[in-house]
């Protein structure tokens, strides 16, 4: 559960810091940039989902 909160958090920062620079450079920014944020939390969820629900299973 620890890899996919910092990868989402990771992804979050690396997102705002790209629109931070497109904003500074007048740039119209990345628009891939924000669907690959949205798969990566997906897949996050997915995870600590998974994870929860294998968990429960083994006890």
């Amino acid at each position: 559960m620890g890899v996919a909160a910092l990868a989402s958090m990771v992804s979050a920062i690396c997102l705002w810091q790209t629109g931070i620079i497109a904003d500074e450079l007048n740039l119209a920014g990345d628009g891939v940039s924000f669907y690959l944020v949205l798969i990566v939390w997906g897949l996050a969820a997915m995870d600590v989902g998974l994870f929860e629900k294998n968990s429960s299973k083994s006890l």
